[in-house]
């Protein structure tokens, strides 16, 4: 099967661009029904072609990790990334390093060939704002950082605001994360060609939000609940998520009316693990 590509002038009827070209080489004119067929070369041309706006799209959007990323992670961090559970496969599965010019854990996203699109870096710093500590480099709304087992057909998608409450969640559900709070129309839309029901489980101080955005995407979607609890995910074990799954069976697919914060999920007799955000 082959990709439509782009148009082009007709060298025959002398259109503009009623000249189709297709991945493979092939062209057809959708005014005269001049055709030119595929071949080795048009092929390669078309190849190089791809790679050459490719490379043009990460020169405009290039970031770079700081230069003194490591993977070797200090006390803190390690202390920090213990009191949430993140086992060290899991930190060398999703590349998390450290800053240490930055005072910074460091969670990097790269695209199937190893280009880097973005990084998130949440900062260590005493006395300093829990706004304040993350810092985003790269256009993390246009990308979608899936974790966890998509076996089930692709069904379900829950979206979380950071990064360790991703990996957690996403070892019971499938989760992507948001790199904050904003979930953009567009990031609803793509979604809902790929998922069929999307859980919604931002920050208790999110809620208001969440709901409004759960009446937008409940037109896109067969489900879509939004989960509310005391904690944010990372701080709960998968005891709770295995609990809220189950919960959410039960609750009905239509969210309330934007002026009503639905109630909390139970969590009340779930274990999960103190840390500081």
């Amino acid at each position: 099967m082959t990709d439509f590509v782009r148009h082009e002038p007709c060298p025959r009827c002398g259109s503009k661009d009623n000249l189709g070209v297709w991945d493979d080489g092939h062209k057809w004119c959708f005014g005269c029904g001049y055709y030119v067929q595929r071949n080795g070369l048009e092929q390669v041309q078309e190849l190089e072609r791809k790679i050459n706006n490719k490379n043009k799209e990460l020169k405009r959007n290039h970031v770079t990790l700081p230069s003194d990323f490591t993977y070797n992670l200090p006390c803190i961090a390690k202390s920090w990334l213990n009191n949430y559970g993140i086992t060290k496969k899991e930190l060398i599965d999703n590349h998390i390093g450290w800053s240490e010019n930055d005072t910074q854990l460091i969670y990097p996203c790269f695209d199937v060939c190893g280009n880097l699109l973005m990084y998130q870096g949440r900062k260590f710093n005493d006395g300093i704002l829990h706004g304040n500590r993350f810092h985003t480099h790269g256009p993390c709304e246009k990308i979608y950082h899936i974790l966890g087992d998509l076996g089930d057909g692709r069904r379900r998608i829950v979206l979380v605001e950071d990064m360790v409450s991703c990996i957690k969640v996403a070892r019971t559900m499938p989760c992507l994360v948001l790199f904050g709070s904003t979930i953009a129309t567009e990031r609803l839309i793509n979604l809902s060609n790929k998922f069929t029901n999307l859980i919604i489980w931002l920050d208790k101080d999110k809620a208001k939000y969440a709901v409004a955005r759960s009446q937008i995407a409940k037109f896109m979607f067969d489900s879509v609940r939004v989960v509310i609890t005391e904690k944010d995910p990372k701080r709960y074990t998968e005891a709770h998520f295995e609990t809220v799954a189950s919960a959410l069976k039960a609750l009905p697919p239509t969210p309330p009316p934007d002026d009503h914060i639905p109630p909390n999920v139970d969590d009340s007799s779930a274990p999960w693990n103190q840390g500081t955000q």
